[in-house]
């Protein structure tokens, strides 16, 4: 499970959105909004003095999340954006990473081409723990 997960990979307190609350007067070094459900604003009262905000998407999905984020990005230092935006020296570079070690991807499926269909499934359903791979070739 998600939880599970991230506990495997070195994080101190997993909160589930959905079913819990950040404690009243917690304060951590970083947040990583791993969901996108929340803005910078919703949760500096939860970062230490030089804590940093980290999302994937910083509520973006309705305009006041869009707008808040937005403002956030441009006057509050402590929060980044985590923008993906693939391009050829970046994936050459990640890929030295996973060949020498250094960067172990989670995969949770491996699909053959064939099966592109139950792979858009399984993305749709949502419950799986890492990434969802699709073999192109023999190999």
């Amino acid at each position: 499970n998600h939880r599970d997960y991230a506990n495997a990979i070195g994080c101190d307190v997993v909160i589930d959105y959905k079913n819990q609350q950040i404690p009243s007067g917690a304060r951590f070094d970083l947040i990583f909004d791993a969901a996108g459900m929340y803005t910078y604003s919703d949760l500096k009262h939860h970062l230490a003095e030089h804590g940093l905000f980290v999302t994937t998407r910083g509520e973006t999905n309705n305009i006041k999340g869009f707008v808040k984020t937005a403002v956030d990005i441009v006057f509050e230092p402590n929060m980044k954006f985590v923008f993906v935006k693939p391009n050829s020296d970046d994936l050459l570079a990640l890929k030295g990473f996973i060949e020498r070690g250094q960067l172990k991807p989670h995969i949770a499926h491996i699909f053959s081409l064939e099966q592109l269909t139950e792979a858009h499934r399984l993305m749709k359903k949502g419950s799986f723990v890492g990434k969802i791979g699709i073999r192109i070739g023999s190999e």
